[in-house]
């Protein structure tokens, strides 16, 4: 946040670059880069944010988005042994969930825009399915259904209920399940 927060507030910082810098960073990086910035550079701040608002409504969010940079990201994380339960965890936290998508579809061998699908979706319970398939632990897929970028957060019960229904399903059933969804993405394209 701190390094973001620095590069944020440089003036000669390319458009393109700010645009980057601010869909990633989090809300109190970018209201921190709006109290800070001199006044030139807060116009362009708001532009840039309105921008990202505008794009983010009319997309409803992951789905259709371009994941490029998510998935440069963690297949760099992968090479270096980094793309693990913690730092997925931390994704859904810090509700990066190009990155969480990403790496799903990393794991499991699977595009990146179908497990967007799945994380926007209204179910919770497919979210366990690919989780699950990468071996994910329970904590981690904890705050990936709490920081879910869906209309209505999950409740105390559902958690439980989805943690129930975690350890229950098994790795061999998670994988056969994403296989056929992969089937039956090509068979539907």
């Amino acid at each position: 946040d701190e390094l973001t927060e620095i590069i944020g507030l440089r003036v000669d910082l390319p458009n393109k670059h700010l645009r980057d810098l601010l869909r990633r960073a989090t809300d109190s990086v970018r209201t921190k880069l709006m109290a800070s910035a001199p006044p030139a550079l807060q116009k362009e701040i708001k532009k840039v944010l309105k921008t990202i608002s505008d794009v983010a409504r009319s997309d409803g969010g992951l789905v259709g988005r371009d994941f490029t940079l998510a998935e440069e990201a963690v297949k760099r994380m992968k090479g270096l042994n980094e793309l693990n339960d913690t730092a997925i965890a931390f994704f859904a936290e810090t509700r990066r969930f190009g990155e969480v998508a990403a790496a799903l579809g990393m794991l499991n061998n699977v595009p990146t825009e179908m497990m967007a699908k799945v994380l926007e979706g209204p179910r919770t319970d497919i979210v366990l399915i690919p989780c699950r398939a990468a071996g994910l632990i329970w904590p981690a897929v904890a705050k990936i259904l709490t920081h879910r970028p869906i209309k209505h957060a999950i409740d105390s019960e559902t958690l439980k209920l989805a943690e129930r229904d975690y350890t229950r399903l098994s790795l061999d059933t998670a994988q056969r399940t994403l296989r056929f969804w992969m089937v039956h993405n090509k068979v539907e394209k």
